[in-house]
């Protein structure tokens, strides 16, 4: 995964993948339901 800045990352999360990128509430809800 890559941060919306383009670094890549470790250890990341959902949440702070979520937190991280501007994603609209939609596309959060979708990751939410999928990858919990």
């Amino acid at each position: 995964p890559v941060r919306a800045g383009g670094a890549p990352r470790k250890n990341i999360s959902i949440e702070n993948l979520i937190e991280d990128v501007n994603l609209s509430d939609k596309v959060k809800d979708y990751i939410q339901r999928n990858y919990k």
